[in-house]
């Protein structure tokens, strides 16, 4: 039950064993006693404004056990210290790399002119000084990126000459990457490939006639496409990249009628481009797409090293419903 403080501010409730498989952000719309948003609830843990019996949190898709106080204190000053992932969420680290789950709705690095947003490398310098793994203030180096709105396996180095290392690896293919994502319509099994720009000509990014490549410099993409199941307005499949081009998957599935759930940006461009699945397309409350699975060489032991990221609770029950359907 949740209990008002004595400050108008503040709130409180007592965990229980079925909460154990929700989220930080939707345990708060849940139990706010004021309707909340989801940016709004995210937004209350990466300001620090959120704890679980006396720990601050920093990470809004943490999934907490039962037995524990969550509190929301409002008038708590905002963080100005680093934010931590989960430990979980660290699927590998040692003394060169690290590789984690990253969540959704959270920057891969922060460049020039978004200082200070929270960011995969931002909270995973805290959670590596949180787990005596690393200090805060050490680099991170970003290998690859995963779009904000997407979620799972994502690799840093911790140094420049092993960033190197495993650049060379995702640029001549030995590193392979699996996703996972929920799609409107039945795309075809096989391979995508295409040329990609920044804009078509339409202000969205996507695939150009290969005859102009060269003169617009379009970059060659490549994507290899399996269904995994069928629903009556829907897939799920597998997604593995030989290249790794900016919003790659969400291009290619789109531009093949059949945009990502939760995709506002590419379906939008289906739409425009009058490409839309003939049936309607399910809802989703966020981008159905999870990087699962990475394997690549250890650039220092040699040895194979696979990393896989458990499947999202929220794209697990938008499988649920589309399975009811």
């Amino acid at each position: 039950m949740t209990q008002k403080d004595t400050q108008p501010d503040h709130w409180s409730h007592t965990l229980v064993h079925d909460d154990r498989s929700q989220t930080i952000a939707a345990l708060l719309r849940s139990y706010s006693p004021n309707p909340l948003s989801w940016n709004a609830a995210r937004a209350l843990v990466q300001s620090g404004k959120v704890f679980l019996d006396d720990e601050r949190l920093s990470d809004p898709a943490w999934r907490p056990q039962h037995g524990h106080v969550l509190h929301v204190k409002m008038s708590t000053p905002r963080r100005v210290l680093t934010g931590e992932l989960a430990p979980e969420r660290i699927l590998w680290v040692d003394k060169h790399l690290v590789v984690i789950d990253k969540p959704t709705d959270l920057l891969s690095y922060a460049y020039a002119g978004q200082e200070g947003e929270p960011s995969a490398e931002l909270f995973t310098r805290g959670a590596l000084q949180h787990i005596r793994k690393g200090r805060a203030k050490e680099p991170l180096f970003l290998v690859h990126r995963l779009d904000k709105d997407s979620s799972g396996v994502m690799l840093f180095a911790r140094n420049r000459e092993i960033k190197d290392a495993l650049k060379e690896q995702f640029a001549t293919h030995q590193a392979k990457r699996e996703y996972r994502a929920i799609v409107a319509g039945h795309p075809k099994d096989g391979t995508i490939r295409s040329w990609l720009v920044d804009d078509r000509g339409d202000g969205y990014r996507g695939s150009v006639p290969e005859r102009e490549a060269q003169r617009r410099e379009a970059k060659e993409a490549i994507t290899h496409v399996a269904c995994l199941e069928q629903f009556a307005q829907a897939a799920l499949i597998s997604c593995r990249l030989e290249t790794g081009r900016t919003h790659q998957i969400r291009i290619h599935l789109s531009e093949a009628g059949c945009p990502l759930l939760g995709d506002k940006v590419y379906t939008k461009a289906c739409k425009i481009r009058g490409n839309l699945p003939e049936t309607p397309i399910p809802s989703s409350k966020r981008l159905a797409l999870h990087a699962l699975r990475l394997h690549f060489i250890h650039p220092v032991t040699k040895q194979p090293i696979e990393v896989e990221a458990p499947f999202p609770s929220q794209l697990e029950d938008l499988l649920t419903r589309l399975r009811a359907a």
